[in-house]
């Protein structure tokens, strides 16, 4: 072989091994999993006809309203709160924000035994911080540091290990001294050792240092419980941790604004921002300010309906609760709705909502029945708004639908619809978004369902649709958008005939640059064949379902649910209880966790953004069903909203992959032919 074909040969494989590469790294990026999500924690919903113009009206939100701002249970301490008052003959509001600090006692008990028995805590936009203290123990409101840890939890480790506090703080049992019953501890920042000291059993640790100008300032406490040998190491065991981020402490900038709240008051009593005349229009979601947004109806205009929502992004676990209530031993009856519990269903668009619940105590425990949770079904409203309304209900915060039957053409009487409402599904899909596609795509709703225009006939201006379920075909049918472009399926499910589970509508039929196109505008869409059916005296954790109607579902608690201090007690999952160390105060809450950490991650400092910080939507698979007998019963996860499909695959998400294994079969094949013709030359030599 020449020195010339070897030269081609060589720069042929170089150019496909460029190519395989970046090919490799493109189909990568296409076949990316989004794993990115959001938590939202709404208020009280507010009417802005009811706010009256005159100064008595302004409606004031605090802590204990809202999970969106800072509370202490324990102490039923709050700091912050927002004003709100309409501004006259218009749609705008001020709304008004106020902090300042509070003295707050250490949440562990062994930290005071010095006689500190506290420090100043102040929530500054949702999060706790510290207000830095002077020689005279006044609080600096606008000088503060975050609050990363107020615990009472045992760690026990043995030397050398590493606690992480979090903020990139840690500390290090460095030596352990058992007969001396001592230990030397460090506390490192980012691995460096910030300050280092010993400390003996049933002995407190405390590191001052100097901050923004303030001397001595207490910055760290940690309680030593005991100094032990183990069955093979020393061991120490810590009995709580305080721990404020003293390095990132910073003092509030008098001139700084967060959006559309401006500084109108920030010193050592406290800050106040304001944002006046804020517009509210319909349908929107705009930002006042670090990460505080309000969300307005889409008929605002006519029933004036909005409410603050805090949003986070970062990964962890947030409390979505009630408002925070008296605990005694003769509670009669009290109602808790959507107003008091954010966890919910509410739908402010239709303003509809469908749990309620209602309790009763006797002595320190809230008694067998005591607890009845109540859903009723309502009408809400297509997000095609031309296709009328079909009956929902919230479950335990998730969205459901009764199995119902399509509802006759040319009537809107929604009450005559048969349903069931021991017989639910899953919400999937629910859409008005326009998506165009050419014969043959396949558009993926979400649970393994897919819609397929598998035919299409520009001249007749019809489609041929396909709805499959892993692949295989459910119905098919021919849609023509001249007509009313609408294309219904119904099946019979759990026995139930002519049950509805497939809405879609076509919106056009055209021929494109090169290929016939459809336009689909309007989806809706129940995951029936995971239909579940509703039994009496069904359980769910703490409830039996108790009664079946035809439009409503009633539960009562099936045990005595002891009510103590300090404690969270589990109803079904997630639904739980939370009480104050003296169980005088007590709120129902549910977890959401953004995926990446078990705790949140502590916010960074405040900063002024121009844009809500959004995620896009991502097919879900079903969740998983309630592991209490029986088996397949509703989750206990709330989605205010189901996800969309998404729109278009990408050129690379369908044909990367076939493209990449031609291109290895290409690589591979010159690099044999490579070999075979250099080997030979090698044997004529």
């Amino acid at each position: 072989m020449s020195k010339i074909m070897e030269d081609i040969i060589l720069k042929q494989m170089k150019t496909l091994f460029v190519a395989a590469l970046v090919l490799f790294s493109l189909i990568g990026a296409a076949y990316a999993a989004v794993d990115a999500t959001e938590v939202e924690i709404r208020s009280t919903v507010l009417d802005i006809d009811d706010l009256s113009e005159d100064d008595p009206s302004e409606v004031t939100i605090k802590g204990d309203q809202w999970a969106g701002l800072y509370y202490d249970i324990d102490e039923d301490k709050m700091t912050e709160e927002l004003i709100v008052k309409k501004v006259v003959d218009s749609k705008k509001i001020d709304i008004t924000y106020k902090t300042k600090p509070q003295a707050k006692g250490y949440d562990s008990s062994n930290l005071k035994k010095d006689g500190n028995t506290g420090y100043n805590i102040i929530g500054f936009f949702a999060e706790p911080y510290v207000a830095i203290q002077d020689d005279s123990n006044k609080a600096y409101a606008n000088k503060i540091g975050k609050l990363l840890i107020d615990n009472n939890d045992k760690y026990t480790v043995k030397a050398g290990s590493e606690i992480a506090l979090g903020g990139g703080y840690s500390l290090v049992p460095a030596q352990i001294d058992v007969n001396g019953e001592k230990v030397w501890l460090e506390l490192k920042k980012d691995g460096k050792v910030i300050d280092q000291s010993s400390a003996e059993s049933e002995e407190i640790w405390t590191v001052t240092k100097d901050v923004l100008d303030e001397k001595d300032i207490q910055v760290f406490r940690v309680y030593v419980d005991s100094v032990f040998q183990g069955q093979s190491d020393s061991m120490v065991s810590i009995k709580g941790i305080w721990l404020m981020d003293f390095a990132n402490a910073f003092e509030v900038d008098s001139d700084k604004d967060y959006k559309d709240f401006e500084v109108e008051t920030v010193d050592a009593d406290g800050l106040v921002y304001k944002a006046e005349n804020f517009t509210l229009s319909q349908d929107s979601r705009k930002e006042v300010g670090n990460g505080i947004y309000v969300k307005t109806s889409e008929n605002f205009n006519d029933n004036g309906n909005f409410y603050f929502v805090k949003t986070y992004t970062k990964a962890g676990t947030y409390e979505i609760r009630s408002t925070v209530f008296d605990y005694s031993d003769d509670i009669n009856a009290k109602t808790i709705d959507y107003k008091d519990a954010a966890f919910f269903y509410y739908d402010i668009d239709d303003d509809i909502h469908t749990e309620t619940m209602t309790l009763s105590t006797e002595g320190k425990r809230i008694k067998e029945g005591g607890l009845t949770y109540t859903s009723e079904a309502v009408p809400k409203s297509y997000d095609r708004g031309a296709w009328g309304k079909y009956q929902v209900l919230g479950l335990f915060g998730d969205l459901y639908v009764p199995l119902q039957e399509e509802l006759q053409e040319d009537t809107d009487d929604y009450d005559s619809i048969k349903m069931y409402a021991d017989k639910i599904s899953k919400v999937l899909l629910d859409s008005n978004s326009k998506y165009t596609m050419k014969a043959g795509q396949k558009l993926d709703l979400g649970a393994g369902y897919t819609l397929t225009p598998t035919q299409i006939d520009v001249n007749g201006e019809q489609v041929w649709l396909e709805f499959a379920k892993d692949g295989k075909v459910i119905e098919s049918n021919a849609v023509d958008p001249k007509g009313n472009g609408d294309w219904v399926v119904t099946k019979k499910i759990l026995d139930e005939k002519d049950i509805q589970i497939l809405r879609v509508h076509v919106d056009s039929v055209f021929q494109g640059q090169s290929d016939s196109m459809v336009g689909i505008k309007g989806l809706w869409l129940i995951d029936f064949e995971n239909a579940q059916e509703l039994e009496t005296d069904d359980k769910f954790g703490s409830f039996d379902l108790y009664e079946v109607a035809e439009n409503k579902l009633v539960f009562k608690s099936n045990k005595n649910i002891s009510i103590s201090g300090d404690s969270d007690i589990t109803l079904y999952k997630d639904w739980k209880i939370k009480t104050a160390e003296n169980a005088d105060r007590m709120y129902f809450y549910i977890n959401k966790t953004i995926e990446g950490n078990d705790k949140p991650e502590v916010p960074d400092e405040p900063e002024e953004t121009d844009e809500p910080v959004t995620t896009p939507p991502v097919t879900d698979k079903p969740t998983d069903k309630p592991t209490d007998k029986p088996t397949d019963k509703p989750t206990d996860k709330p989605t205010d909203k189901p996800t969309e499909p998404v729109k278009e695959e990408s050129f690379l998400q369908k044909y990367g992959l076939w493209i990449a294994i031609i291109l290895i079969i290409i690589v591979v094949v010159a690099a044999a032919g490579y070999y075979y013709y250099t080997k030979k030359k090698e044997e004529e030599e």
